[in-house]
């Protein structure tokens, strides 16, 4: 797992969650994943994210990934990442607030 945070303007950031086949490996065996704000370098662990977007990256496309990161072309990176985002409103998609659930209670 690695994290790309990204400034969409100077008051909304956005830190991507990039998960690999070990991590996913790893959650099927109930092993959770975490990510400590606190640790990202500086700047970013004093900013506070308005989005956190959970992607996947293949073995066979991470090469070609971190070229683009380390080229500085971020923008094309993240279009690599999310090339398969679809808007389904029928299903959640960003229509209503989240709601939360007790965990204590099931409810």
């Amino acid at each position: 797992m690695f994290l790309i945070p990204i400034a969409k303007s100077t008051q909304q950031n956005v830190l991507l969650v990039v998960l690999e086949e070990e991590n996913l490996t790893r959650l099927r065996a109930y092993d959770p994943g975490e990510v400590n704000l606190t640790k990202l370098p500086a700047p970013w662990c004093d900013k506070r994210f308005d989005q956190i977007q959970i992607c996947y990256i293949a073995e066979a496309d991470r090469a070609q990934l971190f070229a683009l990161l380390q080229s500085g072309n971020v923008g094309e990176a993240v279009r690599m990442l999310v090339r398969g985002w679809t808007y389904r409103p029928e299903e959640g998609d960003h229509d209503q607030p989240y709601s939360g659930k007790d965990a204590r209670t099931d409810a």
